[in-house]
C-alpha cells in the first residue's frame, strides 16, 4: 500500500487478477452501493453492487479494464492500461477528506469543501423508449441517439453524481481538477 500525497485518498496500490476479488470484498464490507465495470469484449455493466461480495460485480475479471464501486461518500476505483497487467488501485473518501485538511493552519485549505467540486449530469434518456425497472432494481434506458444501456435507478432518476478532487498550485494558488469519483444518481440536479 502507497502513502498518498492526495488528503481524500485512504489507501491505495497495486494488486493481481488474483487479488482483486479479496479487495472489492473489503470494501464493499464496509461501503458501496453501486458500481461500473468496464471490459475489453462486453458492454459497459452498472448495477447495484452486493454487500461483502465481488463475484456478481466482476463478470471476467481476465477482461476488466476498469472497475468502480461507489456510494456518495466514497469510492473504491480499480484499472489497469491493459489485460494481463496489475490493477492499480485508490479508495477515495471523504470522511478521510476532512480528517486529512482539518489540522492545516491555511483557513482557507483546511475546508474540505475547498478540495471538492459536485457536478451534476444530466443522462441521456429518451423517456418514450425506456423502459421501466426490472425486479432486480434495473432500469433499461434508450439514449436519444438510439444507443441501449442499463443503470440501477428509478423511474424519475436522470442524474449522476461526480465528485472532483481539487489541489492547489503552490506557485500560484490556481486550482487544479487531480481526481474525480462517481457518487451516486439523483432526480434532479439539485440534489447535488
Amino acid at each position: 500500500m502507497a502513502e498518498s500525497i492526495f488528503p481524500w485518498i485512504v489507501k491505495s496500490g497495486f494488486l493481481d487478477e488474483s487479488a482483486l476479488d479479496g479487495c472489492v470484498a473489503r470494501y464493499l464490507a464496509g461501503h458501496g452501493r453501486y458500481y461500473l465495470a468496464l471490459y475489453t469484449d462486453r458492454p459497459i455493466q452498472c448495477g447495484t453492487a452486493p454487500a461483502g461480495k465481488a463475484a456478481p460485480v466482476v463478470a471476467d475479471i481476465s477482461t476488466l479494464l476498469e472497475l468502480r464501486v461507489f456510494d456518495d461518500d466514497s469510492e473504491l476505483w480499480l484499472h489497469r492500461t491493459a489485460l494481463g497487467q496489475p490493477f492499480g488501485w485508490r479508495v477515495a473518501d471523504d470522511a478521510q477528506l476532512a480528517r486529512s485538511v482539518a489540522g492545516l493552519s491555511d483557513t482557507f485549505l483546511k475546508v474540505p469543501e475547498n478540495h471538492r467540486l459536485v457536478q451534476m449530469q444530466k443522462l441521456d434518456i429518451d423517456a418514450g423508449k425506456s423502459g421501466r425497472v426490472d425486479e432486480t432494481g434495473m432500469r433499461r434506458l434508450k439514449a436519444t441517439g438510439g444507443g441501449d444501456y442499463s443503470l440501477p435507478i428509478g423511474e424519475r432518476t436522470s442524474w449522476v453524481r461526480l465528485v472532483n478532487y481539487l489541489t492547489y498550485r503552490n506557485d500560484n494558488g490556481q486550482a487544479v481538477p487531480a481526481d474525480f469519483r462517481l457518487a451516486g444518481f439523483a432526480d434532479s440536479a439539485e440534489e447535488g
